[in-house]
């Protein structure tokens, strides 16, 4: 069995696990009532709208791509990203997404560096857009939930730690110096837990302020198109679980079950299970139980989850093989991280 395979039957295996012991233990015989009140409309609303978000996402390598001077088109960049979503759904932490595009984005015209400075770029994005996104979260779900004591101390512990995240930012986008020797005195005991750990740090520093800057002094216009289409895509995903709170007939704050979303993507992001399964359900089914008090949460997860990881693998395993004939460039892309690209990246776009 390829590595491939291997990697999807576990992250699905995973999923389909957690999900039945999630709809088993705390639904029970209340199953097939509560998703028999579903109204199917709204699911497929769901999913619609996931398409809609790969197309402002689409969007966004677009412009980056005429910003580039590779000029993908909206069709190519389509391909491109539901192809590398299939990728990301079956590697830990979404990690096999970032190098398939860089392959994808550089293949056209043979531009490996302005690939990828395409999905730095992306990357830095997405952080810039997610980090405010959390300290607004932060404050509104504090503001929200402060008669309860204990939430009330875990969310103001949060948004202190966002707001260093904020202000380690600023310092990465003007002082990236700053962040590299703080992070230096901490070197030894991160060497000792994984080895070359430091110099991707101070690689994906060195990123983030370099091709930042580049597109400021460069392609201004071309960035702020793409933080625009940034804040679209996310604000469409984020909303996801809220169209379905309605078709499940909830009756929830909108903007708490929004800015929980936030905390669902932390559990994503931690590395055990490909694609976050397990992880992605256990968050999902914790996040919304403690925001919103709703009834039928393990089937808000399995409704979550239909709309958005399994529509990646259906879609994007189907088109994935259009995209790439040879399925083992893909196994060979999960291996490859960006930076080693990293050091063209500058010089080609120039």
């Amino acid at each position: 069995m390829s590595r491939l395979r291997k990697l999807f039957v576990v992250s699905v295996s995973v999923s389909v696990v957690t999900l039945a012991l999630i709809l088993l233990l705390m639904e029970g015989e209340d199953l097939l009532v509560s998703l028999g009140a579903v109204d199917p409309v709204f699911l497929v609303l769901a999913v619609v709208l996931h398409v809609v978000g790969w197309v402002f996402w689409s969007l966004r390598i677009d412009v980056f791509s005429r910003a580039s001077d590779i000029k993908l088109g909206l069709r190519k960049s389509f391909e491109i990203v539901v192809s590398s979503t299939f990728v990301a759904s079956i590697t830990p932490s979404y990690a096999g997404g970032e190098p398939l595009r860089v392959y994808l984005i550089g293949k056209e015209k043979g531009y490996a560096g302005r690939a990828s400075a395409i999905v730095f770029a992306e990357r830095a994005l997405d952080f810039v857009f997610i980090i405010l996104f959390a300290l607004v979260g932060m404050f509104y779900l504090r503001g929200q939930f402060d008669q309860i004591a204990n939430l009330d101390i875990a969310f103001t512990m949060g948004a202190v730690i966002i707001g260093l995240s904020v202000f380690g930012l600023v310092l990465g986008f003007f002082k990236p110096h700053l962040i590299k020797g703080f992070f230096s005195k901490f070197e030894k005991p991160i060497e000792n837990f994984s080895e070359g750990t430091m110099e991707k740090i101070y690689r994906e520093i060195d990123s983030f302020h370099r091709i930042l800057w580049m597109f400021i002094r460069q392609k201004r216009r071309y960035l702020l198109g793409a933080f625009f289409l940034t804040v679209v895509y996310w604000s469409i995903h984020f909303s996801i679980p809220y169209i379905l709170f309605v078709g499940m007939g909830s009756q929830v704050d909108f903007f708490t079950v929004w800015f929980g979303y936030f905390l669902v993507l932390l559990f994503l992001l931690i590395p055990l299970a490909p694609g976050g399964s397990g992880l992605a359900e256990v968050g999902g089914f914790v996040v919304y139980s403690a925001l919103t008090g709703a009834a039928s949460i393990g089937v808000l997860v399995l409704l979550w989850r239909l709309s958005t990881y399994y529509v990646n693998l259906i879609v994007g395993g189907l088109l994935i093989g259009k995209v790439i004939r040879d399925i083992s460039v893909v196994e060979e892309k999960i291996k490859e991280p960006v930076e080693e690209m990293e050091g063209k990246t500058v010089r080609e776009i120039e």
